[in-house]
């Protein structure tokens, strides 16, 4: 069992790096063809779920380096790109990878410390707020609408959005 696990993290980080490196492919897509695939129903979850996350880690890490240097980033990247490209326009490429990097590696500890939080206090605290959800909303909404220049195109688009959703 050890040995598979062990198996599991290094084939997670190996795809990790290739759908990190390459642009267009993602975690997505390879977990959904080795979930539809034959292969799925012969592994243990336990190993699936271990490939999963250490191929999503990696991918994190090295999702930044096609977006900097080649300009093509991932569509839930691509703001973060700008900052990065204009290093790279600078001559100093380099160092928008290692920011972006130390990033990441500063982001674990935070996930970690903050995970119990969310799984064990926010439940609770979700239950005692939800009936001002709504109300909260509504004051973001007309915030976002009154705080535009253009009052009638932002209600506009607002209701539009409304009614196809």
């Amino acid at each position: 069992m050890l040995i598979e696990i062990i198996l599991a993290l290094f084939i997670g980080i190996f795809f990790g790096t290739f759908t990190g490196l390459f642009p267009g492919i993602h975690i997505n897509l390879i977990t959904t063809i080795l979930t539809a695939s034959i292969l799925s129903s012969q592994i243990q979850p336990l190993i699936l779920i271990i490939f999963i996350v250490s191929m999503a880690i990696t991918h994190t890490f090295l999702d930044f380096i096609p977006s900097i240097f080649l300009g093509a980033p991932e569509e839930d990247s691509f703001l973060s790109v700008l900052p990065g490209h204009q290093l790279l326009l600078e001559g100093r490429g380099h160092e928008a990878v290692m920011i972006t990097l130390w990033g990441s590696l500063a982001a674990i500890p935070i996930i970690l410390i903050s995970t119990p939080i969310f799984i064990f206090i926010l439940p609770s605290v979700v239950v005692k707020i939800q009936f001002l959800i709504p109300y909260l909303l509504i004051f973001i909404s007309l915030y976002l609408i009154f705080s535009e220049k253009e009052f009638l195109l932002s209600l506009t688009i607002f209701l539009l959005a409304n009614c196809v959703a």
